[in-house]
């Protein structure tokens, strides 16, 4: 049998692997600054404590308890607000355009369970000058007041009589209550992301004319290409480019999207659009249009798996290209 290590089709299946890497990145930093600028993550996280404290029914004793949470200054303190006027430079250009496509963030873009515990208990049982009754007794009588069909109501008594005298054992369970409804959040989230990514994949794969089937004709065909894909590759292997690109906000990300977009560039491989009609890019013919729908296609799904995937895949590929064979046995 044959060792493909020794072959171009692990160099070729490496540019291919490189590309979708690249290209992820850049899908990846588009779908981050769009979050950002649009506050995905604090719209749903309002969104998620809405339905824990109103259940079904968005009610007005819901809003409003929503409205003193998120006025609580160990949440309003989380909101990133300019002090010193507006942000210069870009920071000031995404803040402009953040202002006229949506309205102030009433939340952090994350809250931990623990912060939330001690902001509800605060807002719903705050201790009375004078008075010595303890967080039980006023999360009891805050309960009480309650419609019986309030869920806030419904779950504070059954955290009171489950923790007895003990203060903790309640505080975790309200933590426990604000982590269950952040697990469906998440899920919320993931859904819009993934809707959100497959889009910009599609975008993003159109304008690069990153046809898939082309790339790897040329990476097989071209030995010079192949060998500089190659190098490009193990060279981001070395030196970790994947973790490094990761976008660290909306600002980060709008400042590495312009070096992702060069490094793909850098890449002598047949992506763009030409305008001369015998460019190889184009199709002649019914068979040549259906594999570039293909070939686009393929792209556009292998995007959606994300950067991280494809990078972990790139260091795997790689060893097995540098030592000839897994670096485990069952390993890939």
């Amino acid at each position: 049998m044959p060792d493909i290590t020794a072959s171009p089709a692990v160099d070729v299946a490496l540019g291919l692997i490189f590309l979708f890497f690249l290209l992820s990145l850049i899908c990846s930093t588009v779908s981050e600054f769009v979050a950002g600028v649009l506050s995905w993550r604090s719209r749903f996280l309002e969104d998620g404590l809405r339905s824990m404290l109103s259940g079904e029914h968005d009610t007005p004793d819901a809003v409003a308890l929503v409205e003193r949470l998120a006025a609580h200054p160990l949440i309003s303190g989380k909101v990133a607000t300019p002090t010193t006027g507006r942000p210069r430079g870009l920071r000031g250009r995404i803040s402009d355009l953040r202002a006229r496509l949506v309205r102030r963030r009433s939340f952090p873009s994350y809250l931990n369970s623990k912060t939330f515990a001690l902001t509800f208990l605060d807002t719903v049982a705050p201790p009375e000058a004078g008075s010595d009754a303890d967080v039980l007794a006023r999360a009891r009588a805050y309960a009480n007041g309650l419609p019986p069909t309030n869920p806030v109501r419904r779950a504070l008594l059954a955290f009171l009589d489950q923790a007895g005298k003990d203060v903790n054992r309640f505080r975790r369970s309200v933590e426990t209550w604000f982590d269950l409804t952040m697990d469906r959040v998440s899920g919320w989230y993931k859904r819009r992301t993934q809707t959100s990514l497959f889009v910009i994949a599609a975008i993003v794969t159109l304008l690069f004319n990153a046809d898939a089937l082309q790339v790897g004709r040329a990476l097989w065909n071209d030995d010079a290409i192949r060998a500089a894909v190659v190098a490009q590759a193990q060279s981001a292997v070395e030196t970790g480019d994947g973790e490094a690109n990761q976008a660290e906000g909306v600002s980060q990300s709008a400042e590495d999207l312009a070096q992702e977009v060069a490094d793909v560039r850098s890449l002598e491989l047949p992506l763009g659009w030409s305008t001369d009609p015998d460019d190889p890019r184009w199709f002649d013919s019914v068979a040549g249009g259906v594999g570039k729908l293909i070939g686009l296609l393929a792209t556009v799904l292998a995007l959606t798996l994300g950067a991280p995937f494809w990078f972990d895949l790139l260091g795997r590929v790689s060893r097995v290209r540098s030592t000839g064979k897994p670096e485990r046995a069952g390993a890939f």
